[in-house]
């Protein structure tokens, strides 16, 4: 037993110390002798013995013992340190900080950083902005990330600059990002403080050579101005121009094949396929998983033409996990088919390709989507006779376990005894007259040609079809269908939307009973509802119902 215990402490543990962690955030690049900040993020607040190492020494650290410290919204702790560089050098190792969380020992990760000399902030311009991209080069229908970045080395306070149009060859469209997100960088040897103004996604629309033109930004520069022993500050607003950017489109020669889904850098797909077994009324689900590197806004939906003689086949739910940062390309998009039998039996569907342009390649490459099978099972249907007046009844029947469990009454005298008998009569009595009611209910609708689905179609539906009353057996399998689920599941008109009907059945189940109510409302009232040819129509509807129905009643 104390092994044991001790087993489960040490799995405990060990979890735990998977789960902690020290983010470290710095300057990719900044010069000898200035100043710079070191920010360790640990996980968690419970954090203590707190050790920075410093064995290179060729960053001093000014307050290792006193560093500021930030609690975050997220109960994470954040150390910053000021550290001064002593030497240059293109890896010097950044200082790793070590703590103990419940016994536990976490260290950050070893990271390096770039120190230049003092020359890299001589003779170097005061400001300059540039449009840069990750790749001037592009195929039909990809895309690329364009940045409008100032470099500067003077106390900028504003930056504006022009959002890139959109031309017929080029798609351009603006990303989110934080305000003037700044950094440190080298340009042409020199080192500088950068920051973004605009960050675009150019998508290439067809092949040819382009131009971006130059792109004013505005800069206000604060000034630094001494009047005798009095310094103040002006500010001076100062119009620049990018240098023209150009970009090549380059052209997919081979044709493309069925199930495009778009140019990707890269392409896999995970299929969660449907069950083995199902009944008839039931409805399989086939989900697509598509993860890569590549812009997925531009994603295709897959479409599964050869499964049509198969299946009835729904518009799929999409459920979309990319970001729209720069140079952030990967992404997953999940396809979810919701897919209705159209026979009964055994069914076997082949396998199918996607297909993408593979940018890396240069080639198209295949997903591959395999075989499947299913049994479609014909069920049992429940024998339910009704006529539209009487359906509230028929949609709660009295179950058998009520039936042949009913409790006895403990006779404790000839009076409780007689009560009993009188009220066993009185019961039968009124049972032989809602019966005799119902019969001549059900004889004066047969009269007035009212349709009873279940229950001796096919007389009725000859009659219809010689009196040409198809267009209210429709609405009478409307009003059917129409009042079980307004009163199995309490609901108005008014209520009764998809909405308010998949918070209480599977989503593909709500959906289909929405559409099976609209298409029993088109045939009621479109043009063609009195043909005589549309008998059968009616006879796949009334069973269709009862398969809906039936698949409702099923579920727990």
């Amino acid at each position: 037993m104390v092994r044991l215990i001790t087993f489960i402490s040490f799995l405990f543990t060990q979890s735990f110390a998977f789960s902690q962690g020290i983010s470290v955030e710095y300057p990719k690049v900044v010069a000898v002798g200035q100043q710079f900040n070191i920010s360790y993020t640990i996980s968690t607040n419970e954090a203590s013995d707190l050790t920075i190492s410093n064995d290179d020494k060729e960053l001093n650290i000014i307050n290792k013992r006193t560093p500021s410290r930030q609690l975050n919204r997220d109960k994470s702790v954040t150390y910053v340190f000021s550290v001064i560089p002593e030497k240059t050098g293109n890896s010097i190792q950044i200082p790793s900080l070590s703590a103990k969380v419940k016994n536990l020992q976490i260290t950050s990760k070893k990271s390096t950083v770039n120190v230049v000399s003092n020359k890299a902030t001589e003779g170097r311009q005061n400001y300059t902005a540039r449009l840069e991209l990750n790749s001037n080069t592009l195929y039909e229908g990809e895309s690329i990330i364009a940045e409008l970045k100032v470099y500067f080395s003077v106390n900028i306070q504003d930056l504006n600059g022009s959002f890139i149009t959109t031309s017929e060859e080029l798609t351009i469209e603006k990303l989110d990002q934080n305000d003037f997100e700044q950094s440190q960088a080298l340009l042409n040897g020199k080192l500088y403080t950068t920051a973004v103004i605009g960050r675009y996604r150019i998508t290439g629309e067809s092949a040819g050579n382009y131009e971006i033109p130059r792109l004013p930004v505005n800069i206000t520069i604060r000034n630094k101005v001494k009047q005798g022993r009095v310094t103040r500050y002006t500010d001076e607003i100062v119009k620049i121009n990018t240098s023209p950017v150009n970009l090549r489109v380059l052209q997919i020669t081979q044709d493309k094949p069925k199930n495009y889904l778009g140019v990707f850098s890269d392409l896999d797909i995970k299929v969660v396929y449907p069950r083995k077994s199902l009944s008839y009324s039931e409805a399989a689900t086939l989900k697509l998983q598509l993860t890569g590197k590549g812009n997925f806004s531009t994603l295709a939906t897959p479409e599964l033409p050869e499964l049509n003689s198969l299946f009835e086949i729904y518009e799929p739910s999409v459920k979309s996990d990319y970001s729209d940062l720069a140079y952030d390309s990967n992404g997953t998009v999940t396809f979810e088919y919701t897919l209705v039998p159209k026979t009964v039996g055994y069914i076997k569907a082949d396998n199918r390709y996607l297909f993408f342009f593979n940018s890396s390649t240069e080639k198209f490459d295949s997903l591959e989507i395999k075989e499947f099978t299913i049994t479609v099972e014909t069920g049992t249907k429940k024998e339910i006779s009704f006529t539209p007046e009487i359906a509230e009844t028929a949609f709660k029947p009295i179950s058998q376990e009520t039936l042949s469990n009913p409790r006895r009454p403990i006779i404790k005298s000839f009076f409780t005894y007689l009560i009993g008998l009188i009220s066993i009569v009185l019961t039968f009595v009124l049972a032989g007259v809602l019966r005799l009611t119902n019969t001549n209910k059900k004889r004066k609708l047969k009269e007035n040609v009212v349709i009873s689905p279940y229950e001796k179609f096919e007389a009725q539906l000859e009659t219809m079809k010689s009196s040409h009353h198809i267009k209210d057996a429709y609405g009478k399998l409307l009003e059917y269908t129409e009042t079980y689920f307004l009163s199995k599941f309490s609901l108005t008109k008014h209520s009764f939307t998809k909405e308010s009907l998949s918070s209480i059945l599977p989503m593909e189940v709500a959906i289909k009973s929405i559409q099976f109510i609209e298409r029993l409302e088109l045939q009621k009232f479109g043009n063609n509802a009195d043909t005589p040819d549309n008998g059968e129509e009616v006879r796949k509807l009334v069973l269709e119902s009862e398969a809906l129905i039936n698949q409702i009643e099923q579920l727990k």
